[in-house]
């Protein structure tokens, strides 16, 4: 069985299934609208997807820019948590 993917949302199924899945995706009829040469075919659509997309350097670059993220918001938690647990100033220490 041949596996396809959206071009619009990028649900992957059988290419059977994706096809009865862009009838009503609107996320690919915006696609559509916008782009209609990127609108491929599910089939042609996995095959661009695991050659682009999916490449181990492709993955390794959205996994380098979530875990940028990720520290990026523990960075800002730990800034908080800092803030809230420092102890109030000596008033008698002047």
């Amino acid at each position: 069985m041949a596996a396809g993917r959206c071009a619009g949302c990028g649900e992957t199924a059988s290419s059977r299934q994706v096809k009865i899945h862009i009838l009503n995706c609107a996320r690919f009829l915006e696609l559509f609208r916008e782009h209609p040469d990127r609108c491929l075919d599910p089939d042609a659509e996995f095959h661009r997807f695991r050659i682009e997309d999916d490449s181990p350097e492709a993955r390794a670059g959205r996994r380098d820019e979530r875990l940028r993220h990720r520290f990026a918001e523990q960075d800002i938690r730990q800034s908080r948590e800092d803030d809230r647990w420092k102890p109030e100033p000596d008033i008698l220490a002047y």
